[in-house]
């Protein structure tokens, strides 16, 4: 048996799918994806491999901010709505920034009834008076 040296410092995850092991490589400047025919079996095993030699630790999680539209308001700054989330976020002058979970409302239907003058530009802002 012959062995070989085996770096996988740039190895960040691993998957299987249609008889192809995909490789998520970190090139320091970006992230590349490879896809190798390999059956099952190379799969599992790079999985074992990890829980035999490394803690497995979650791949970073980064939230998506939350697009905010200017407003004319005495108190409020910009708001913004997470339609997949139903966050409802508001900028105030203060500086201070909250979130309100559950909230039922979509910009698009803000716009629809007119209160909302040009969703995709920051240069009209949303009338809160």
């Amino acid at each position: 048996m012959k062995l070989s040296k085996v770096d996988l410092s740039s190895l960040v995850a691993i998957a299987h799918s249609d008889g192809y092991l995909q490789l998520l490589l970190d090139q320091s400047d970006e992230l590349e994806f490879l896809k190798i025919p390999a059956p099952i079996q190379a799969y599992e095993g790079l999985r074992e491999l990890n829980e035999v030699i490394a803690e497995t630790t979650a791949l970073p999680f980064e939230e998506e901010p939350i697009i905010m539209l200017p407003v004319i308001s005495s108190m409020a700054m910009a708001v913004g709505y997470d339609r997949g989330e139903h966050i409802l976020q508001v900028e105030f002058q203060s500086g201070a920034v909250y979130q309100y979970l559950g909230v039922d409302l979509t910009f698009h239907g803000m716009w629809k009834r007119g209160l909302v003058r040009d969703s995709s530009s920051r240069t009209n802002p949303l009338d809160l008076r």
